[in-house]
């Protein structure tokens, strides 16, 4: 895995898709962005989400990067189990963030529960 240089959380999107400007302003400024596997799954998993927003959503997944869970990647595997150990984050959070550092990416979140994670490149969004 490598490439990308922004990985951004589920909650991030639903706002970038919504908000124009939101979008333009901080997605503009990113170079090549991508999302883990996990994060396609969050957000079509919505039971609110709209055809509108679904459609959207897949626009911009064909875009991007998406980066699958493989048991061929030895590494994504440790840092999942070692985030998962060290910092106590849920399966999804800790697949997001292990992600993250196996591209050497920057996450994107609003969520605090990345903030702990020492090694990992973070950019805190309030929403």
């Amino acid at each position: 895995m490598s490439g990308i240089n922004t990985l951004v959380d589920t909650n991030i999107i639903g706002t970038a898709l919504s908000d124009k400007k939101f979008f333009t302003s901080h997605f503009n400024k990113m170079s090549v962005i991508g999302i883990s596997i996990i994060t396609k799954y969050e957000f079509l998993y919505n039971p609110n989400l709209s055809v509108k927003y679904k459609y959207l959503f897949e626009e911009y997944v064909d875009t991007i990067e998406v980066y699958n869970l493989l048991k061929t990647d030895s590494i994504l595997q440790k840092h999942i189990i070692s985030i998962r150990k060290k910092y106590k984050l849920k399966l999804p959070d800790a697949i997001i963030a292990a992600t993250a550092l196996s591209c050497n990416a920057t996450l994107v979140s609003a969520d605090d529960v990345f903030l702990k994670i020492h090694n990992l490149k973070f950019k805190h969004l309030k929403l």
